[in-house]
């Protein structure tokens, strides 16, 4: 989702208020985020 809207993690991890190491742990699978 972040790569198809040409967003950084930085940028994607502000619209969803959390960190740009958050949003890389996402993508690694070594975190999920709060449903």
């Amino acid at each position: 989702m972040r790569k198809d809207n040409l967003l950084t993690q930085e940028e994607f991890g502000k619209l969803f208020h959390v960190t740009r190491q958050t949003v890389s742990n996402w993508e690694n699978g070594k975190s999920y985020p709060d449903l």
